[in-house]
């Protein structure tokens, strides 16, 4: 039996976070005629299970290793094999590539596949993080932070140019509206000096040819205090208020504001 496994979506391509798996092209070494069965798994399929491979049989796989796992145990339920079969599972890939990412407990909590229950959870059991943290209490939305600003697809890296003199870091969408659904990508202000100094793209330029679209969003009833555990690790962690679709930006000055407020603590400043 020969099973090959494919990225969830209704589409002919899905962005996923699965690397390997999820192309818009079927490559030249997948010979269709001797496929007998194919599984369908998501990101969080994977990675969940890749995760549980590495705790509970010490292998230390890769994202797509998880997502073919996966797809066996389920192959194995659908079609009631039993101990008297035997199922053969290729893992052709180490997770000492995804060292930041799936094995990363902020990474995975960051993207949405575990949730931050799970990641506080986890966090503790790490660091010997205490059960009860400041913060605990405020959401992200009660904080004053900075606004990403949000530009259109085609604009220009001079337009770019001229907010990104300020700001660390733009988004982009269709719309350029902040409150439309569906963004696409991010830029950011060392990206720009870059391909500017070094004379790859001129300012007439359209800014998607040089955005990223790997960035996360947290939700804005994301707790202050798992927040600025985060932050530990990292500059600043973007969310999204729900009421208006605007997305923010926050950083470790931002939670200790906040904290000195609710702390009634002396800020100087």
């Amino acid at each position: 039996m020969c099973i090959r496994d494919r990225p969830d979506g209704k589409g002919t391509y899905v962005p996923v976070k699965t690397e390997g798996v999820g192309l818009n092209f079927v490559p030249n070494t997948c010979d269709k005629k001797v496929v007998d069965d194919w599984m369908r798994f998501t990101d969080k399929d994977a990675f969940i299970t890749t995760r549980r491979l590495m705790k509970d049989e010490g292998i230390m796989c890769g994202g797509s290793g998880g997502g073919i796992l996966w797809s066996a145990m389920e192959f194995a339920k659908k079609n009631k094999l039993t101990k008297d079969h035997r199922l053969v599972v290729i893992l052709p890939d180490t997770g000492r590539n995804y060292l930041t990412k799936i094995i990363n407990n902020e990474w995975m909590f960051e993207y949405g596949f575990i949730t931050e229950a799970e990641y506080r959870k986890l966090t503790m059991e790490d660091s010997m993080m205490p059960e009860k943290r400041s913060g605990d209490d405020i959401p992200l939305k009660d904080c004053a932070c900075a606004e990403i600003k949000v530009l259109k697809l085609d604009s220009t890296i001079q337009e770019a140019w001229n907010i990104l003199k300020k700001d660390h870091l733009i988004l982009l969408n269709a719309s350029g509206n902040a409150a439309d659904e569906g963004l696409k990508g991010i830029v950011f202000s060392k990206d720009v000096l870059r391909v500017i100094s070094t004379g790859k793209f001129k300012m007439e330029d359209k800014l998607n040819a040089i955005m990223k679209l790997d960035f996360a969003l947290l939700k804005d009833t994301t707790k202050l205090s798992t927040a600025g555990k985060m932050l530990e690790s990292r500059d600043y962690v973007l969310y999204k208020r729900e009421d208006n679709k605007k997305v923010f930006l926050l950083t470790s000055g931002d939670v200790m504001v906040k904290l000195s407020e609710v702390l009634h603590l002396q800020w100087f400043g």
